[in-house]
């Protein structure tokens, strides 16, 4: 069975490009780029891991995962992605509790094999 990624991110653009790189390696993903489209994407099915970029719009992103994890009840992995530096998305991680992160570089490719490797037992 196909792993599916669910990738919040309100840059269509970006959100669009690492879907690509995330299906080029065999992923199912679902794309969402508020948190209505967020909320629709969970009714559609469980995912392997959400992938959660840090500033938007709405709230801002590590504020969501404990808001996932106790109204949503979300148990699968999250990972936060932003572009910020790895020592502050470690600490954001750990503090909100997010299961690890992926540095959004403006490299599609590379952010999709991180994720390829964290859901292979390789770290976030």
């Amino acid at each position: 069975m196909m792993q599916r990624v669910l990738v919040l991110d309100h840059n269509s653009a970006a959100r669009k490009a690492l879907t690509a790189a995330l299906k080029r390696l065999g992923f199912d993903v679902l794309g969402a780029g508020d948190l209505d489209e967020l909320d629709a994407a969970l009714a559609r099915g469980r995912s392997d891991v959400l992938l959660l970029e840090l500033q938007l719009p709405d709230v801002y992103g590590n504020d969501l995962v404990p808001w996932l994890r106790e109204t949503r009840h979300v148990d699968r992995p999250i990972l936060l992605y932003a572009n910020r530096a790895a020592d502050e998305l470690h600490r954001l991680a750990e503090e909100c509790g997010a299961d690890g992160f992926v540095r959004k570089t403006g490299r599609p490719d590379e952010a999709a094999a991180h994720v390829e490797r964290f859901l292979t037992g390789g770290d976030a």
